[in-house]
C-alpha cells in the first residue's frame, strides 16, 4: 500500500484509526497564465462546413426514403479503430442541426496531434461512405461521391490543437462554485486528463493494467476505465467473468470554488451465455492485445452483430460470419484462434444472461486499495486526498430490521445460534423476552390499524393459478402475526391474461399503451369480484368515516411470477422468459383507478436446498415488507414523526414542529435523450407532525392544460393520478418551448405551494429533490444557489425575486442523491497482512455517519453527507471479490462472491436565511441530523431510505403513473446501460 496514505503509526508501534475519509481528489487552483500549472495536450476534430453540408443532404435523403437514421454506429467505431488515441465522440457525430446555423462541428477529441487525427478521420469518412452508407436506400450516388471526395482530400474534417488548463477553474461571484474558466469542455478535459494518466496502469493489485473506454459525449463529466476479464470457476460447470474498473467524475459542490475529482471503483459484469430479448439489446466490447483501450459495440435483441462489430472485427482479425453474441461471449476472452489480437466481452443485464452471474457491488477493500494506488499514481501531478470533511456525531446506527419483532412468532426464528447450548433457564428467558417482543410488536400493529383503518385492515389477496399454498400460507401467518382481529384475508384468483411474457399475451406486437390497454381488459372479471366484497358505500365512492372504516376493503396483495417457462419443441427444456414489462404498471393503475385501493405485488416463494423445498423464511421477510408497503407507505405513515423532531431542531425562539415540505418530479430519466416522450409531474408532499398524516399535491395536465393542484390526502393524490392518465405539462411539441413551459409551471407550482404554506404554519422546513429537478429550477444548481436571492426567474406570471424575505419562517434543504462520492473508514477490529508482511487495518464503508464539508467558501451553505445503513450481514471484513487476502493471523480471507451493496450517500445542502423568524434559525448541523433521521424508522421500510421523508413516498406516486414508456421500479437505476445512445 503506497506509504502517503497507509494508515499512520503511533507512539509505541500502534497504528491509529485515521478519520472517514472520502474516495476524491482534490487540486491547487491555477492562473491561465501559470506555467507550472498541468496542461492537457488534446486535439479537436470537427467538420468543414463543406463536409458537414454533404453529411446532413445524406441524413436528410435517407429519412426521405425511410430508412431509420444514419448509421452513426458504424462511424464511431471507424473513428476510434482508425484513431487509436480517440478519448470521446459526439452522440450525434455533428449530423444535428443545420448548416445555416451552425456551419461546423466537433466530431471528436482525441490526443494524436493534429496532422494526424484529421487523416484517420477523413479517412474513416471515407470509407464508411463507401461500405455503409453506398448500399443503403435513399443515400444520393452524387452526395456520396462529393463526401468521399472531400474525405479523400483530406477536406471533409479539419483538426486543431486544444490545449486545456485543468487546474484554471472560475468561481461564480456570489455563490463562489467553481465553473470553466476556458471552454464548455472543461469537465470533460479534467475527466480525461486524470483518466489518460491512469489507463494502463494496475490499480487493483494483480488485476491487470486498465483501459479506457472513449465517451459518447464531448462534454460528459466523466471517464471509465476497466481492466481485462477475470474468470473465477464457480463449481464445476459455471464460471464468473468480470472486470474491475472505475468512473472518474468532475464535480462541484455549493459554495466550492474548485471542482474534484471523484473516483469510483466498480465491478463490471460480463455474460457468459446471453440471451436474446424482445425489447432490451445488450453491447460488447473489444480489448485489444496491447493497447489500453475499450472499443464498444452493439448487440441486437436478437445477438445479432451490427456493422459496427464489423469496422472492429476486420481490423483485429476477430470473426465476422455465421456467429452471435453467444459465441462471442463464450469464446472471446480465450485468446486463442481468432482472439489472439483482441479479447470480447458482452454485458450482462439481469433477464439476458446466465441466471447466476458473477454478483455485482465491490467489496470495501477492494476499493480502498485503489484508491490508495490512484492517490500515488496522481500525487506527482498536484492531486491529493480531499480530507476536508468532519464527521458529525448523531444517535443513528447501522442497523438490520429496525422493527423485526414480528419473526419471533415463528419458532424457527426464536432461536439465537448458541440456544441449544445455553442453560434451560437461560433459553428459557430468551423465549420469554422474544414473545414479549413478538407481543408488543403486535400491540403497536393493532394500536396503529386502529387508528388509521378502523379496527381492522380488509385485505384482498389476489393469486396465480398455482400459487394458492402460497396465498394460503400469506393469509395464515398474517393472521397469526397481526392477530385474527386485526386484519381479515379474503382469497381470490386472478383472471387469465393478466401476467405472463409478452409473446403469449393479448396484442403482442403493440406498443407498450395498447398491451396495457388490453391488461385492463383482462382484469374486468377480478374487478368486478373485488367490488362485491365491497359495502354499497365504497361500491358508491363515497369516503369512510369511523363508522365505517372497519368494514371498508383497504389493500390489494397480488402473488404473482416474475418469469415463466414457455413451451419449447418436444424434447427439450421450456424457456424462461420475464413478465411483459407493462404488467405491473397497467394493474396498479387499473385496479387503483377502478376501485381506489392500493395494489402491491409479492413474489411466490423461492426455492430452497433442496429444489424441491420453499424457503419460507425469506418468504416470511418479503411478505411482511409487502404488507407494510400496502398498509402504511399508501398512507405515508411515519410513526417516529413527533419524537424526531423535538430531538433534533432546537430553535433559537419559540419551537413549534416545523412541517415538512419536499418537492420534485417525476420523470423517465435526466439524461435529455427522451425530454418530451414520458410523464413529467412536478409534486409536492406534506408531511404534519401535529396530524400524521400525509398529503400531496400534482400538478397534472388534462387536455393539454395544467390544472390547479391542492395538498390532498395521499391515497386521494394517487387516485387522482390514475384517473388522469399520462401526463406531459407541455403545450408546443417544440422542445425549446416545452422544456420552458415546464420551467414555468413548475417553479409557479412550487412557488405557490411554498407561500400559501408560509402563510398557514409558523415553521416549515422545504426539502428539493435537485435530482429530479434538474432543468425545471435552475436556482437549485450549485452556480446558482444564491442564498442572498431565492429565485424563481422562469415563474409563469413573472419572476419572483429574494422570496426569502417573505418566508421568514421557511428553512430551505438541497439534497442531491447521485454526486456524493463513497467514503471509507478503517476497521480496528479487522487487521490484513499487506504484501511486506506489515500489519494494516481492513476498510468498511461508512454506515449511519454524517459528514460535513469544511473546505466551502459561503457562510450560509452548509453542505453534508449523509451515509445510510443495509440490512446485508454477509459481508466479511477485509475480504476481496478476486484475490485471496490474509488476516493478521495469517490464515486465509475467502473470496466474497455474493453481491457487496454500500449506501449511497446524500448530499444535504443547507441554505441558511439570515432574514429567518427565531423560530425555524437552527443551526445547519440540526437540519442535516434531522434529514437523517428521516431516512429511517418509517412504518413500512425496515431499514433506510434513499431519501427522506416526506420525499421517499414519491416512489410511491411513481409506480401509480399511468404511462407505460417509464421504466419499472426494478430498471429504473439501470434502464439504459452507460453511453447508450439514440441515434
Amino acid at each position: 500500500m503506497p506509504t502517503q496514505f497507509a494508515t499512520p503509526p503511533a507512539r509505541g508501534g500502534k497504528p491509529t484509526v485515521r478519520s472517514p475519509y472520502l474516495l476524491a481528489l482534490t487540486f491547487p487552483g491555477a492562473s491561465a497564465l501559470d506555467a507550472q500549472a498541468p496542461v492537457y495536450h488534446a486535439t479537436r476534430v470537427e467538420w468543414t462546413r463543406e463536409g458537414r453540408a454533404q453529411l446532413l443532404l445524406l441524413r436528410d435523403g435517407i429519412a426521405r426514403h425511410g430508412e431509420a437514421r444514419l448509421p452513426l454506429r458504424d462511424l464511431r467505431l471507424r473513428l476510434q479503430v482508425n484513431d487509436a488515441q480517440v478519448r470521446r465522440l459526439d452522440r450525434r457525430l455533428g449530423s444535428g442541426g443545420s448548416v445555416q446555423y451552425q456551419p461546423t462541428l466537433p466530431l471528436l477529441f482525441t490526443t494524436t496531434t493534429a496532422a494526424a487525427a484529421a487523416a484517420a478521420a477523413n479517412a474513416a469518412v471515407q470509407v464508411w461512405v463507401r461500405d455503409t452508407v453506398r448500399p443503403m436506400g435513399g443515400a444520393s450516388d452524387t452526395v456520396c461521391q462529393e463526401l468521399q471526395r472531400l474525405a479523400e482530400l483530406g477536406q471533409a474534417l479539419t483538426a486543431v490543437a486544444h490545449p486545456a488548463r485543468v487546474f484554471a477553474w472560475e468561481h461564480h461571484p456570489q455563490t463562489f462554485a467553481a465553473w470553466p474558466r476556458e471552454n464548455s469542455t472543461q469537465f470533460a478535459d479534467l475527466a480525461d486528463y486524470v483518466a489518460g494518466l491512469l489507463a494502463g496502469r494496475e490499480l487493483f493489485p494483480g488485476a491487470g493494467p486498465l483501459r479506457q473506454e472513449s465517451s459518447a459525449s464531448l462534454t460528459a463529466n466523466t471517464a471509465r476505465l476497466f481492466t481485462g476479464p477475470i474468470r473465477l470457476a464457480a463449481g464445476a460447470k459455471r464460471v464468473e467473468c468480470f472486470s474491475l474498473g472505475l468512473t472518474i467524475s468532475v464535480e462541484t459542490y455549493p459554495g466550492r470554488p474548485l471542482p474534484v475529482v471523484q473516483i469510483r471503483p466498480e465491478k463490471r459484469v460480463w455474460a457468459t451465455k446471453p440471451r436474446a430479448h424482445f425489447k432490451r439489446a445488450l453491447s460488447g466490447y473489444v480489448l485489444p492485445v496491447g493497447e489500453n483501450r475499450a472499443l464498444r459495440f452493439s448487440v441486437e435483441k436478437d445477438l445479432g452483430l451490427g456493422t459496427d462489430y464489423a469496422a472492429i472485427a476486420r481490423r483485429y482479425g476477430l470473426p465476422q460470419h455465421g456467429l452471435t453474441a453467444a459465441e462471442l461471449a463464450r469464446d472471446g476472452d480465450s485468446g486463442t484462434g481468432s482472439y489472439e489480437e483482441a479479447e470480447v466481452v458482452i454485458t450482462h443485464r439481469h433477464g439476458q444472461g446466465e441466471s447466476f452471474p458473477a454478483q455485482a457491488g465491490l467489496p470495501d477493500q477492494d476499493r480502498a486499495d485503489c484508491f490508495a494506488n490512484v492517490v500515488q499514481q496522481l500525487a506527482a501531478v498536484g492531486f491529493s486526498p480531499w480530507t476536508a470533511v468532519t464527521e458529525v456525531p448523531t444517535p443513528s446506527r447501522g442497523q438490520a430490521d429496525a422493527d423485526g419483532a414480528w419473526r419471533f412468532f415463528d419458532p424457527n426464528h426464536t432461536k439465537s445460534k448458541g440456544y441449544a447450548k445455553k442453560p434451560l433457564a437461560d433459553q428459557q428467558l430468551e423465549d420469554f423476552l422474544n414473545r414479549n417482543k413478538a407481543e408488543a410488536w403486535q400491540h403497536r400493529m393493532r394500536a396503529s390499524t386502529a387508528t388509521y383503518y378502523g379496527g381492522v385492515y380488509r385485505l384482498v389477496l389476489g393469486y396465480q393459478s398455482g400459487q394458492h399454498r402460497a396465498a394460503n400460507y400469506v393469509r395464515e401467518f398474517l393472521t397469526v402475526v397481526l392477530g385474527a382481529d386485526t386484519v381479515d384475508i379474503t382469497l381470490l384468483a386472478l383472471p387469465d391474461g393478466v401476467h405472463g411474457p409478452r409473446a403469449v399475451l393479448a396484442e403482442k406486437d403493440a406498443k407498450a399503451e395498447q398491451r396495457a390497454a388490453a391488461r385492463a381488459e383482462h382484469w374486468q372479471p377480478f374487478i368486478q369480484a373485488v367490488r362485491q366484497l365491497m359495502p354499497a358505500s365504497q361500491r358508491a365512492g363515497h369516503a369512510s368515516t369511523p363508522a365505517t372504516a372497519g368494514d371498508y376493503l383497504d389493500g390489494l396483495l397480488i402473488v404473482a411470477a416474475a418469469e415463466y417457462p414457455t413451451p419449447t419443441a418436444p424434447g427439450k427444456a421450456p424457456k424462461i422468459f420475464p413478465d411483459d414489462r407493462v404488467n405491473k404498471r397497467a394493474a396498479r393503475v387499473t385496479l387503483n383507478r377502478e376501485l381506489g385501493l392500493p395494489v402491491q405485488y409479492l413474489l411466490p416463494p423461492l426455492p430452497a436446498k433442496p429444489a424441491e423445498e420453499v424457503d419460507w423464511m425469506e418468504f416470511q421477510q418479503r411478505l411482511v415488507n409487502a404488507w407494510r408497503d400496502v398498509a402504511w407507505k399508501f398512507i405515508g405513515y411515519v410513526p417516529e414523526l413527533r419524537t424526531k423532531l423535538p430531538q433534533t431542531l432546537v430553535a433559537a425562539g419559540p419551537n413549534p414542529s416545523p412541517v415538512l415540505l419536499g418537492f420534485g418530479v417525476v420523470r423517465a430519466n435526466r439524461t435529455g435523450l427522451r425530454q418530451n416522450a414520458t410523464s413529467f409531474i412536478p409534486y409536492a408532499i406534506e408531511l404534519n407532525p401535529s396530524t400524521g398524516v400525509t398529503r400531496a399535491a400534482l400538478l397534472l395536465t388534462s387536455n393539454g392544460r395544467p390544472q390547479p393542484a391542492q395538498l390532498e390526502a395521499l391515497p386521494q393524490a394517487i387516485h387522482r393520478l390514475t384517473a388522469n392518465g399520462a401526463s406531459y405539462l407541455q403545450e408546443k411539441d417544440n422542445f425549446d418551448s416545452a422544456a420552458q413551459q415546464r420551467k414555468q409551471y413548475t417553479q409557479l407550482f412550487m412557488h405557490d405551494i411554498i407561500d400559501q404554506a408560509a402563510r398557514e404554519h409558523p415553521a416549515l422546513v422545504a426539502f428539493f429533490d435537485q435530482r429530479t429537478l434538474v432543468g425545471a429550477w435552475d436556482w437549485l444548481s450549485d452556480k446558482r444557489l444564491d442564498p442572498s436571492d431565492v429565485l424563481f426567474r422562469e415563474k409563469l406570471g413573472g419572476p419572483a425575486m429574494q422570496t426569502q424575505l417573505n418566508w421568514p419562517n421557511v428553512a430551505l434543504v438541497r439534497l442531491r442523491g447521485e454526486l456524493a462520492p463513497k467514503a471509507l473508514r478503517e476497521a480496528p477490529q479487522t487487521r490484513l497482512l499487506d504484501e511486506t508482511g506489515e500489519a494494516r487495518f481492513a476498510a468498511r464503508h461508512c454506515e449511519a455517519q454524517l459528514l460535513h464539508l469544511t473546505d466551502t467558501a459561503h457562510p450560509q451553505l452548509h453542505t453534508y453527507l449523509s451515509f445510510g445503513s443495509d440490512m446485508d450481514t454477509s459481508r466479511k471484513r477485509g475480504a476481496s471479490c478476486y484475490r485471496e487476502l490474509r488476516a493478521e493471523s495469517g490464515t486465509a480471507i475467502r473470496l466474497h462472491r455474493k453481491r457487496w451493496g454500500t449506501p449511497n450517500g446524500l448530499e444535504i445542502t443547507v441554505i441558511q436565511n439570515d432574514n429567518a423568524a427565531e423560530a425555524v434559525r437552527y443551526d445547519p448541523a440540526q437540519l442535516a441530523e434531522l434529514v437523517e433521521t428521516l431516512r429511517f424508522g418509517h412504518a413500512h421500510a425496515p431499514g433506510w431510505t434513499a431519501l427522506p421523508a416526506p420525499l421517499h413516498f414519491a416512489t410511491l406516486l411513481r409506480q401509480y403513473v399511468p404511462d407505460y414508456e417509464l421504466p419499472d421500479a426494478s430498471d429504473d437505476a439501470d434502464e439504459t446501460e452507460q453511453g447508450d445512445e439514440a441515434e
